[in-house]
């Protein structure tokens, strides 16, 4: 899981506007809507601030009435393997990550499946002479 899942939450009291703004800030691509025990409550993304524009909401609507109330999610017990099945099975690019109260706690993101995780590897580069020939 990425360190920064955390940017992402956002207060169900919050606008769209907002919710736009922790988009842009963000990497992740997906607002967690939660309540004040960090509970899930909703998922908002790009895709969903465009067709509440569309349906004619403004960027001051609640962010609570164009959320997704049930997105699908995974507990932090959940095995690497069968989250990335269940990424792949529903189309996904996000999942949540929660405890058994619903409290949000980690950001399952397909990149990190696709890319990995960034490895430290040493590299040891080796040049001599007195560079004549470059």
């Amino acid at each position: 899981m990425k360190s920064d899942w955390k940017g992402t939450l956002l207060s169900s009291k919050a606008n769209v506007k907002t919710a736009a703004e922790v988009l842009t800030k963000s990497s992740m691509r997906i607002v967690l809507v939660v309540d004040d025990a960090d509970r899930l409550l909703g998922t908002v993304t790009d895709g969903d601030i465009r067709r509440a524009i569309v349906l004619g909401h403004d960027m001051e609507s609640s962010v609570s009435d164009i959320m997704q109330e049930h997105p699908t999610t995974v507990e932090e017990s959940g095995e690497r393997r069968k989250v990335l099945q269940l990424m792949r099975e529903k189309d996904l690019l996000h999942l949540p990550v929660v405890d058994p109260r619903g409290k949000v706690v980690g950001l399952e993101v397909m990149q990190d499946y696709v890319f990995g995780a960034p490895k430290a590897n040493p590299v040891l580069l080796m040049a001599g002479g007195f560079g004549r020939r470059l």
